[in-house]
């Protein structure tokens, strides 16, 4: 038995109706061969039928179809439009709840049919904002033997994007919502009722990631909507009853918390952090966790917060050993660097699982105002000749690092400090800092000297 808890829906039963008969006539009509009409494109008539929510022209002209083309009526009815879509997606498009209910609860398969973006008619049905029409499709789904081994594997099938309809959803109502003019309150409750009933359907479509690694749970903290945010954070409770494990739901894919950082959006943080605190300490796939996001963007007002929420999310590094700080340093935020210093002083603790320091780190990527502050701060005097002339695992200090990679900069900066820099150092190969700036000015010498030649032999090979 599924897990999800399906929406009821209150409209007359499909199986009443004038209609029905006629389509049940059809669906007994069968023909001992299948000719070639069956891969032509839809009959307009049908479409135009279906887009007016004309069902008894609809059903007349179904039924002469199948007479004048000998054709299965599921034939006709599965062929595609000029960009894939069944006559279900059109309906489904259209807001023609009654030919959808027709539709899907007599000829089910049309269910999981796709067009050319990947999309299902439950994907349109949700970019239309169609509330009726995405239940009347959930409604009917939940009663079918499932698509495949996964019991809610319809309501997370994805297009070619990736996109669930959740997605889609959770995308059209957050569009309203910063949408630069007055839209009408019905007009973003049907939207918002959209993304509610798919996620009552299946809560667990709210982590499901599309191609770009995204799931509704990101992209509405992404498109900064704090309305559904908070729904999807307050309906993690499962049919069972029992609350869900937000981090072992994420599976270190992109945390909504990350989303709130990039727009340095504070009231999303504190949205998320009184709804789910433990998001803000989630570690993704590399390892990285909120604050070091934080920390590589500069978002000041960002570290703060998480700091206070849990100090020690300062000390937690990445698969690749950095921590927070080498994200600042690495990126230039100075502010941000003093203010992870306050949490731990002594920068020779911070090494990478390439033994690089801040210093290295900042040196390497020519950050020389990280640099700077780091050699004069008062607080690191006691500590800052160690750090600056550490090596590395291949012997090579921040002075090495500036060179190889061509930080002026930097290399005059430490230059200049060579009271604490000891520019006699040699890396691993034995070479100096100067040593290593020769060489790099033999190379470019010789480079130069040589382009010339080897831009006549391109040349001569060309004819």
């Amino acid at each position: 038995m599924s897990s999800m808890g399906y929406v009821e829906l209150n409209m007359e039963d499909s199986n009443r109706g004038r209609w029905n008969p006629r389509i049940e006539y059809l669906k007994e009509t069968v023909f001992p061969t299948t000719t070639s009409w069956a891969i032509e494109t839809m009959e307009p008539t049908l479409y135009e039928a279906v887009v007016a929510g004309d069902i008894d022209g609809f059903i007349e002209r179904l039924e002469r179809f199948v007479g004048e083309k000998q054709l299965a009526a599921i034939v006709i009815l599965e062929q595609p439009s000029l960009i894939g879509n069944t006559l279900l997606h059109v309906a489904a498009d259209s807001s023609n709840v009654e030919i959808t209910q027709l539709l899907a609860h007599h000829f089910p398969s049309l269910l999981t049919k796709r067009n050319e973006q990947g999309d299902t008619a439950l994907h349109l049905a949700a970019r239309a904002k169609m509330p009726k029409t995405v239940k009347v499709l959930v409604n009917i789904a939940k009663t079918l033997p499932p698509p495949s081994s996964d019991d809610d594997a319809f309501l997370r099938m994805k297009n070619e994007k990736g996109n669930t309809a959740l997605h889609e959803a959770v995308m059209q109502e957050s569009q309203e919502v910063a949408a630069s003019f007055p839209l009408p309150e019905a007009m973003m409750q049907e939207s918002q009722e959209v993304a509610y009933c798919l996620l009552q359907a299946d809560y667990e479509a709210a982590y499901c990631v599309n191609n770009d690694g995204k799931s509704p749970l990101y992209v509405a903290a992404e498109l900064r909507n704090t309305n559904i945010l908070t729904r999807l954070l307050e309906d993690e409770i499962a049919a069972d009853g029992h609350p869900v494990a937000v981090l072992e739901k994420l599976r270190g894919e992109k945390s909504p918390v990350d989303a709130a950082l990039l727009h340095k959006n504070s009231d999303m943080l504190i949205e998320i952090a009184s709804k789910t605190p433990e998001l803000l300490h989630s570690i993704e796939k590399e390892g990285k966790s909120p604050i070091h996001y934080a920390a590589s963007i500069g978002y000041v007002e960002g570290v703060k917060f998480i700091l206070e929420k849990k100090q020690g999310s300062a000390l937690v590094r990445d698969n690749n050993g950095f921590y927070p700080i080498h994200e600042a340093c690495k990126n230039g935020h100075v502010q941000v660097v003093m203010l992870l210093l306050e949490r731990w002083f002594d920068p020779r603790e911070f090494l990478t699982r390439e033994g690089k320091n801040i210093f290295h780190v900042a040196a390497e990527r020519g950050e020389d105002s990280v640099v700077k502050y780091l050699l004069r701060a008062p607080r690191l005097a006691k500590f800052v000749a160690q750090p600056v002339n550490q090596q590395d695992k291949e012997g090579n200090t921040p002075l090495h690092l500036a060179t190889l990679h061509a930080r002026s900069r930097v290399v005059f900066g430490l230059v200049r400090h060579d009271n604490i820099v000891n520019v006699r150092m040699k890396n691993g190969a034995n070479l100096t800092a100067y040593d290593l700036a020769v060489e790099k000015s033999r190379i470019a010498a010789m480079w130069s000297s040589e382009k010339p030649k080897l831009e006549a032999k391109v040349k001569l090979a060309s004819y």
